[in-house]
């Protein structure tokens, strides 16, 4: 058993010799623990350097010095030169994650006054008060005694999920949905307060909906002269 045992150690150390792979013995045994059986391979030309301590040669008497065979040994090299890196391979290449989108976030703030929908980018900042009250009063401008609703604002995206489409143009067709819901009979369409807020439709509005552009509630607030030109343009649909 232990013959057996000793020759198929010199086996798989001949056949790593030929591969030129690097094998390691320990130099002496560790204290308090069994000697260590130390075996090496006997070649045509002993090397001149001595045995490390305790090490003795172990050649089966009934084999002779084996050698691995040259088939397996030309497969082997075969193998290894024709080995390509793990990353240039196609199955890597298929696995790479996906590329993030780059994904905008923003925020459009919807109110219904005066039998319209009124929308306004926030542009990162919370509707003020003001804007609301400025709302209304152009409401009651086109309907007298209308009041002013707040209706939930629009955020995008919607979802976190890089696998669906949240460009530009999704963000477009989701909010023209979103509106779609909050147009009733009696609306008359859509004032896009700032060129801000008419870009985040991406040209697109709810079929039929009338669309009035108006300058965004922040600018009708810092210059009280654009409200001239907000009224000029709300006047023909006043109800009388």
């Amino acid at each position: 058993m232990a013959m057996t045992l000793a020759a198929n150690e010199i086996r798989r150390r001949t056949y790593l010799q030929a591969l030129g792979i690097d094998q390691y013995v320990s130099r002496r045994n560790l204290p308090g623990a069994a000697p260590t059986r130390r075996l090496i391979i006997q070649s045509a030309q002993p090397k001149t350097a001595p045995l490390a301590s305790g090490a003795a040669p172990i050649v089966p008497a009934t084999e002779p010095p084996l050698q691995a065979p040259s088939g397996m040994l030309r497969e082997a090299l075969n193998q290894t030169r024709d080995a390509k890196p793990e990353s240039s391979s196609p199955m890597a290449a298929e696995t790479a994650p996906p590329a993030e989108q780059t994904v905008e976030q923003f925020s459009v703030a919807v109110l219904r006054s005066g039998g319209w929908l009124w929308l306004q980018d926030l542009a990162g900042l919370p509707l003020a008060r003001e804007q609301v009250q400025l709302v209304a009063a152009m409401g009651k401008a086109l309907a007298p005694g209308a009041s002013v609703e707040t209706l939930p604002q629009f955020d995008w995206p919607m979802h976190q999920n890089q696998q669906l489409d949240l460009g530009t143009e999704a963000a477009a067709m989701t909010l023209n949905t979103f509106l779609a819901r909050h147009l009733t009979d009696t609306c008359q369409g859509l004032v896009l307060l700032g060129e801000q807020t008419v870009s985040r439709l991406g040209g697109l509005a709810p079929e039929s909906a009338r669309c009035l552009i108006l300058p965004a509630t922040r600018d009708l607030l810092a210059t009280p002269g654009l409200k001239q030109q907000a009224w000029r343009l709300l006047k023909p649909h006043a109800q009388h």
